[in-house]
């Protein structure tokens, strides 16, 4: 057979990300759980720019996403209740949190983080001003 043929018919080699590049998107994930398409593309446009990561596309980066959104096991029924926590006292202590946490069967961390990501979203809804009907 051709070198050619067998050598097509090699597995190929997944290819990876720098480890610079990964520590950028976790610090990105860290800051943001639940970015916008926008501030998405502007994480893969800073991405695709480091040497070695033209391969990287705007897919898998939304995919990787996605499956890291899910380990965090943010569900829209949890998210709701904490949203109801947070109309009843918007500014929470650490106590209170740690005090939701317990309640709700999460890791404190977890609830910092979504406490964080309702506010922003609060911001935003009051920054944008009333929806026009």
């Amino acid at each position: 057979m051709p070198k050619d043929y067998l050598k097509a018919m090699e597995p190929k080699k997944r290819q990876q990300l720098p480890k610079e590049v990964v520590n950028l998107r976790n610090d990105f994930f860290a800051k943001n759980n639940w970015p916008t398409n926008d501030e998405l593309h502007a994480l893969h446009d800073m991405i695709a720019q480091q040497p070695g990561c033209t391969f990287y596309s705007f897919k898998k980066l939304q995919h990787w996403l996605e499956e890291r959104q899910k380990k965090l096991k943010l569900d829209f029924n949890l998210f709701e209740a904490l949203q109801s926590c947070l109309q009843a006292c918007p500014d929470p202590t650490y106590s209170m949190m740690v005090c939701w946490a317990e309640t709700l069967h999460l890791a404190p961390v977890q609830i910092f983080a979504m406490v964080g990501e309702i506010q922003k979203m609060q911001q935003n809804m009051y920054a944008a001003g009333p929806a026009v009907v």
